[in-house]
């Protein structure tokens, strides 16, 4: 996972195994933070650090 500055989630649910699921429902109730690339609707796009943040919140 090194390189990217965004990783979209099925990309983060296949390195991490955490499911697609679980970050898809993080990310709706804002505890997992996403940004949206300019022009589009759907494509939701994670930070590492952010993902990071969101895991350690759980711990």
């Amino acid at each position: 996972m090194e390189g990217q500055a965004y990783y979209t989630i099925p990309q983060l649910a296949e390195a991490c195994g955490i499911p697609k699921s679980a970050l898809y429902a993080a990310a709706r109730r804002g505890d997992l933070k996403t940004t949206l690339p300019k022009g589009c609707e759907r494509l939701k796009l994670v930070k590492r650090e952010w993902l990071e943040e969101w895991i350690g919140a759980g711990e």
